[in-house]
């Protein structure tokens, strides 16, 4: 997801005549990289990530976030309006962060979504939408084209309705998704531009088996890569309860990525997130070191502060923009106690995580 995309902004760039903008962006790699190396932040980080909401209109068998609202909520939290998620954004902005994710939940319930995407651009964001697709209608796929958006991902969870939907939970999301997918691809040819569509596909215990089929298929939805991600959590209580053969598949699913990605099958994981597979089905720590807490920071819609988007996943927030702003919470000596702590994490390969940190750790094969 992270190197392509910005390795495609950056060419745009170039073609832009913007060489002050790439010596920057030089820069910030160079920055990042040092801040690793001496443990502490000599710059901004590079991926800010929005959590617009956490309502959904599926209820998916990996995913407890739609219970989240009504947690915070009881708890005394409010949700941020449309200028409180700008001001997020300005301060992520003035942080230097390069680009920004929109995630939920489902974005797509928000109603101010286009007006915060395209506020976004505005202030010269990459932008990428993730969504479940099933609310994407063309009225929506329109705005989504005006906002300016760079990368929309959808979930694709199988290489068929049955599989897809018992996932998700809610009959017809697979048909939905592959409409959604295909009318994009329609009005990127019709509107003459539009965003780098992604399938992303969670492979776990019920779609192992649909994999190859779905990457097989992808094509034909109109959509430009496949996202491959291991089921996280998968600890070994989890394989003691599966059938032998469905957790040798698992086990097995990176090598047989990685063959598929050399017969060209259009699989956007680098080699290194491949590897990432198979420790992760075995229930083993990631080999990766973590710099999460110098290259990626996450808010969600009530305010809340985490290192990245799995800390945001396990509730493991650090403070609220209510009480602090960015840069200095950036700064502050709690969150820097935080960001050491976060090196020695190995608890997850997410691909928005895990791909960050193969990008500052070379010898990890890519």
């Amino acid at each position: 997801m992270f190197r392509k995309i910005y390795l495609e902004f950056v060419w745009n760039n170039i073609k832009s005549g913007r060489i002050l903008w790439l010596i920057s962006l030089g820069f910030k790699y160079l920055a990042t990289y040092l801040s690793m190396l001496v443990g502490r932040p000599l710059c901004g980080p590079i991926l800010g990530t929005l959590v617009t909401n956490y309502t959904c209109n599926l209820d998916c068998l990996m995913c407890d976030l739609p219970h989240r609202t009504a947690e915070l909520r009881k708890a005394g939290g409010k949700e941020l309006d449309t200028a409180g998620m700008k001001d997020v954004m300005d301060q992520m902005k003035g942080l230097g962060i390069l680009g920004i994710g929109f995630t939920g939940g489902e974005p797509l319930i928000r109603p101010d979504i286009f007006e915060l995407l395209s506020y976004a651009k505005k202030i010269g964001m990459i932008t990428h939408l993730n969504t479940n697709g099933t609310l994407l209608d063309e009225e929506r796929g329109r705005k989504v084209i005006e906002a300016g958006v760079d990368s929309l991902n959808i979930s694709i969870d199988g290489a068929t309705a049955e599989t897809h939907d018992s996932i998700r939970s809610v009959p017809g999301s697979f048909e939905k998704s592959i409409k959604a997918l295909k009318m994009m691809d329609k009005l990127r040819k019709e509107m003459g531009r539009g965003p780098r569509l992604k399938a992303v596909c969670v492979v776990q215990e019920k779609n192992v088996d649909e994999v190859e089929e779905l990457l097989r298929a992808a094509p034909s939805w109109g959509v430009d890569v496949v996202e491959c991600i291991p089921r996280q959590e998968f600890t070994k209580e989890d394989s003691a309860k599966l059938p032998h053969e469905v957790l040798e598949k698992l086990k097995k699913s990176g090598d047989a990525l990685t063959k598929l990605k050399k017969e060209g099958a259009p699989i956007e994981n680098s080699q290194g997130m491949i590897r990432l597979f198979k420790p992760t089905f075995e229930g083993k720590p990631s080999p990766l070191k973590c710099y999460a807490g110098y290259n990626s920071l996450t808010v969600d819609s009530f305010g809340e502060i985490y290192v990245c988007v799995p800390y945001m996943n396990w509730n493991m927030t650090e403070g609220n923009i209510a009480k602090t702003d960015l840069k200095t919470f950036w700064k502050s000596s709690g969150f820097q106690k935080r960001r050491k702590a976060v090196e020695a994490c190995r608890r997850c390969t997410l691909n928005c995580q895990a791909e960050l940190n193969i990008l500052f750790q070379p010898w990890f094969k890519t």
